[in-house]
């Protein structure tokens, strides 16, 4: 017996009048990935939506008569590349249905190739990334980046022609606390008391010696430091180098401070009523029920050690029965050596992507240093 095919077609979004039919998609058919809490209509709307402050997203959509079968997303940011500011974007939301993808057909050829054997006619993902693509090309977008799962990297980097800046070497760093340990090998539980005195004596010797003699201060509460303050710290530490976003006053107060759905937390660290440093984290828990602090991204003066940093947050936390900490930083870079003599380690790497539009291509072809934060991406 035949399999039934099922005709979808490709529209454009860019106006969310089909956000809450896309919401409904990816909760239902992705929801076990423990994302349906950020994939609501109100954060489409703050990531996507006229209150962004780089602009007006792209989205795409895959639809079978009035229903939501395959997704991409581009979200604007505003991008440094050897410190000169551009238009730049990030891919994601890029999922299709099981259905769609065995036995899914499109019922139009893409006008941008008329072959129905090529990726983009082939494949729900194809078409969409093309669309979206060709739209932020059109309006001046000079470089797309994403940080893919493995379901999608193939997709991207195989068919799609995106180029993965496998030398910047980021990857996922994590620390197991004592409370982890614990539930995960409850054999051990013994020798929890021992691990615990360890650890006390490790986070509050170091920074208690750093904080005395740098007479540095560090401060953590739910705000942020003055609009002069940050634009200020940003000014002295922005690259002139390399791929960064672009992180001023603007940029922290609309990605944390006016997040729809999470709340962060921030440290902020101080010499004589200067600000040398910005570190925000989230304390969440995780679709396995482990409870985990992501830190987020940062924005610190070269002079302070990253060691500190790292173990003020897991001594902040100590009380807070965390299973583990979590961040991404290049493995060869001071923050990830800081990582490693402060008991975390790697878990898995994480690629970053760029899409080849414009002159992205030459630009990559340098291996320039690229900087980006578990925080620049939709993870946390």
């Amino acid at each position: 017996m035949s399999r039934l095919i099922e005709y979808w077609t490709d529209i454009e979004d860019d106006n969310l009048s089909h956000v809450d039919k896309m919401s409904h998609f990816l909760q239902s058919e992705f929801g076990e990935l423990g994302a349906d809490r950020i994939w609501s209509p109100e954060y489409f709307k703050w990531k996507l939506g006229c209150c962004n402050p780089a602009g007006k997203g792209y989205v795409s959509l895959a639809m079978v008569g009035e229903q939501v079968v395959g997704s991409i997303s581009l979200t604007k940011k505003r991008i440094l590349i050897d410190g000169k500011e551009c238009l730049g974007a990030e891919i994601g939301d890029s999922y299709s249905s099981v259905s769609i993808r065995r036995r899914g057909k499109p019922l139009h050829l893409s006008k941008l190739d008329v072959n129905p054997k090529s990726y983009i006619n082939r494949s729900v993902f194809g078409r969409l990334v093309s669309d979206v693509q060709r739209r932020a090309e059109r309006d001046g977008v000079s470089v797309i980046y994403g940080s893919p799962n493995v379901n999608s990297y193939a997709g991207y980097t195989k068919n799609l022609n995106f180029i993965d800046a496998d030398w910047c070497n980021n990857v996922q760093f994590i620390r197991p606390t004592c409370s982890y340990f614990k539930k995960r090998y409850a054999s051990l539980r013994f020798l929890t008391p021992i691990f615990q005195i360890i650890e006390k004596v490790l986070v509050l010797t170091h920074s208690g010696i750093y904080s005395r003699f740098l007479n540095r201060g560090v401060v953590f509460e739910c705000a942020l430091p003055s609009e002069e303050m940050i634009n200020d710290l940003w000014g002295r530490l922005k690259p002139v180098l390399g791929f960064s976003l672009i992180r001023d006053a603007s940029y922290w107060s609309y990605r944390y401070i006016n997040h729809p759905i999470f709340k962060y937390s921030f440290f902020k660290i101080y010499k004589n009523n200067i600000l040398e440093g910005i570190v925000v984290t989230r304390l969440h828990v995780a679709n396995n029920g482990r409870k985990i602090v992501s830190i987020a991204e940062w924005l610190v003066e070269d002079g302070i050690k990253f060691d500190f940093i790292l173990l003020e947050i897991v001594n902040h936390y100590r009380k807070s029965s965390v299973d583990y900490f979590n961040f991404w930083a290049d493995k060869s870079s001071k923050e990830g050596n800081a990582a490693k003599r402060s008991l975390f380690f790697t878990r898995q790497k994480i690629p970053i992507i760029f899409s080849s539009i414009g002159n992205s291509r030459l630009f990559l072809s340098k291996k320039p240093k690229i900087e980006v934060y578990l925080g620049n991406t939709d993870n946390v």
